[in-house]
């Protein structure tokens, strides 16, 4: 499940219209396949609340067996592609916060699409778990060998060698639909493990998230306090100078008063 589909941790490092429009195309199919695994899933319900019925037959089981087998393609394509995304985090702090929060939503819209495609999987393998034991409980026990067989045509028997033609159809067809089980449930396997794991990357996700808003809330905080003390320099500062602009005012205030003086001793 870590498999990255040949991703290279160097994508990491593309910036610039690559790296943007590699990011945009992937985001895209992710939402593109979610989509088309929702309307799989309406679709299966269908087809698989018909299985055990009056409608139940080959052709609507090989409806159920193929758009179930699309939607787990679709399924594993959209885990590799979400984590190929997580490798573009973008540039600047705000870019990487932006994507995650879009990674959070596509993962969140992929856990509950995996969950209801996982749910269906799970009653279409239990009907057809029931529908093959009836097959073989109604299945005659016990073939005969091609010398059997033989016997039947040579003492002109055809109807019971029709019979016996018969039942080795029907156990080949119980055989096939039981691999066809087989694949269903390794499937069903195969997507609660990817459930499994988004939830666990939903979860740090989310974490980073708020690591990430705590910090952006942290440096505002920062940010005020540093204004507010630059604010407190600036007016200490001007104060500073309105004290020394009346100081050098007095100082030649008090020297001209000097002046004068000495000026008027020297007169007289």
């Amino acid at each position: 499940m870590g498999d990255f589909g040949g991703f290279g941790s160097s994508s990491s490092g593309r910036g610039g219209r690559d790296g943007d429009s590699e990011y945009i195309r992937l985001s895209d199919r992710i939402s593109s396949n979610i989509t088309k695994i929702n309307s799989n899933v309406n679709e299966l319900k269908r087809f698989v609340n018909q299985l055990g019925s009056r409608s139940d037959n080959a052709r609507l089981r090989d409806s159920v067996s193929s758009l179930q087998k699309n939607t787990a393609v679709l399924v594993r394509e959209t885990n590799t592609n979400l984590q190929q995304l997580a490798l573009l985090d973008g540039g600047s702090q705000a870019e990487k916060q932006q994507r995650r929060l879009q990674q959070e939503k596509l993962k969140s819209n992929f856990k509950t699409a995996i969950s209801s495609f996982h749910a269906v999987e799970q009653v279409a393998a239990k009907k057809e778990k029931e529908s093959v034991a009836r097959m073989r409980a109604a299945s005659m026990t016990g073939s005969m060998d091609g010398d059997e067989d033989e016997r039947l045509l040579a003492g002109g028997n055809r109807d019971q060698f029709v019979v016996h033609q018969q039942e080795e159809v029907d156990v080949q067809a119980i055989q096939e639909r039981e691999a066809a089980l087989r694949q269903l449930e390794s499937d069903i396997v195969d997507v609660n493990e990817i459930f499994r794991d988004l939830g666990t990357m939903v979860q740090e996700q989310g974490t980073v998230i708020d690591t990430i808003e705590s910090n952006v809330e942290h440096a505002a905080v920062h940010v005020e306090e540093g204004n507010e003390q630059l604010r407190q320099a600036l007016t200490s500062q001007k104060k500073s100078r309105r004290k020394k602009c009346i100081c050098l005012i007095l100082l030649v205030i008090a020297l001209g008063l000097i002046a004068v003086v000495i000026a008027v001793s020297v007169k007289h």
